[in-house]
């Protein structure tokens, strides 16, 4: 018999912390984040991760 590795806490209240959690708890059952993660949000996820994404910023406002 293996030992839980895992035990639950308390409830995530944001996306953001949400996918900054590998696992999760759903409905009682451990669960990989992937397995409720949309393909857009995972492609998304990937591009910030990789840092291919970058702020735009507008030129006159660095001139002032």
């Amino acid at each position: 018999m293996s030992k839980a590795k895992y035990r639950k806490g308390g409830k995530i209240t944001s996306l953001d912390e949400l996918v900054k959690q590998d696992f999760v708890y759903w409905r009682d059952k451990i669960t990989h984040k992937g397995w409720f993660m949309s393909w857009q949000f995972r492609m998304t996820c990937n591009a910030i991760n990789h840092g291919v994404i970058s702020y735009a910023i507008k030129k006159e406002d660095e001139i002032k």
